[in-house]
């Protein structure tokens, strides 16, 4: 769900010029939130997974069992908040107003004349000029990688995530073969 979440809003970031409208400001609030619920228990996970807090039952291991005990309970409550932030009626309201959004929201109607101009532009022209900006930003961001602290790491694989689901969602624009080597390379 998390991913999905993400996909949708590095789509809606890659149209941001055309999705200026208050309707689509508040659907990306709302998926701020979800996002923000869903993430504690993701985190839980995935630390408690990678640092694997296993013990032996010695005495020894008392401290180290007790702070297990402590993570575990924690990724506990941090997987009853998604829980519940998916059985809210905030949730529900918030798919059912996606949905709608994507099919009849008022970026498919807004009739100003910079951002109508941008929704008549071929995909394959949009396409290409968001992969390239992508490309050229990660290339960038990224020259002194060996440099980068920690936090500047995070966020440059943030960067590099999104210009991969922006080369999935675009692929379509971009049939045959040859494309379609590129994209593996890619």
């Amino acid at each position: 769900m998390r991913v999905a979440l993400r996909r949708l809003r590095t789509a809606i970031s890659l149209f941001s010029d055309m999705l200026t409208d208050p309707q689509t400001e508040a659907l990306k609030s709302e998926l701020k939130w979800i996002t923000a619920e869903l993430g504690p228990a993701r985190e839980f996970e995935v630390f408690l997974k990678r640092v694997g807090l296993v013990t032996d039952g010695g005495r020894r291991d008392l401290g180290l069992a007790q702070v297990s005990q402590e993570l575990r309970q924690k990724r506990g409550d941090a997987f009853a908040r998604a829980r519940a932030a998916v059985e809210s009626s905030r949730f529900r309201d918030l798919a059912i107003e996606t949905a709608a959004w994507i099919k009849t929201g008022n970026w498919t109607r807004n009739l100003e004349d910079s951002t109508a101009t941008l929704r008549q532009r071929p995909f394959a022209a949009v396409a290409a000029e968001q992969l390239h900006r992508g490309c050229k930003k990660l290339l960038k961001r990224g020259k002194r990688f060996d440099t980068l602290d920690p936090h500047h790491r995070h966020k440059l694989r943030i960067l590099a995530k999104k210009l991969r689901y922006a080369a999935q969602f675009f692929a379509p624009a971009f049939p045959g073969k040859k494309s379609m080597l590129r994209r593996k390379d890619f």
